[in-house]
């Protein structure tokens, strides 16, 4: 417990100078972590792709730049808060977390269900995009193959 509270406190410092906004955003952020990574793991994958938006669908990449900003800005949390949940938040839940987020504010999104074959294991990886921004999932995506991807618009 000491270890976890000694890893949190510089961020907390930088969380108190945050403005309101923010921390609100952080505070979601975490939250839909859990919930996706609960989703993930309880419930079923079908029920679960459903929810996601069409199926074989893309948004556009020529999005409104203030919604451009917003998504920028989710990605950000999501990112900078996902390292330091008690929980694993892999690349899945990022997205679906992500997804969520970008949802509650009205702005569109596709996410994008990627595998490689390496040293003769599948490995499989989540990106989402918005606009012309990979929100998650961009690191090294080139290397894989969609297989899927499920577009939401408002």
């Amino acid at each position: 417990m000491l270890a976890w509270f000694s890893r949190w406190r510089p961020r907390m410092q930088r969380i108190r100078r945050a403005s309101w906004a923010d921390r609100r955003l952080l505070t979601e952020a975490v939250l839909c972590l859990g919930l996706a990574r609960f989703s993930v793991c309880v419930v079923p994958s079908r029920w679960l792709l459903h929810r996601l938006g069409r199926q074989r669908y893309e948004t556009r990449p020529d999005e409104d730049i203030r919604s451009t900003d917003a998504a920028r800005r989710v990605g950000a949390a999501i990112s900078g808060v996902s390292p330091y949940t008690p929980w694993r938040s892999n690349c899945l839940a990022q997205a679906l977390a992500a997804h969520v987020l970008l949802r509650r504010r009205s702005i569109s999104s596709t996410l994008y269900l990627c595998v490689t074959r390496e040293r003769g294991r599948l490995e499989a990886h989540a990106v989402l995009r918005s606009g012309p921004y990979l929100i998650t999932g961009g690191d090294d995506h080139e290397r894989y193959t969609r297989v899927a991807s499920f577009g939401w618009t408002p």
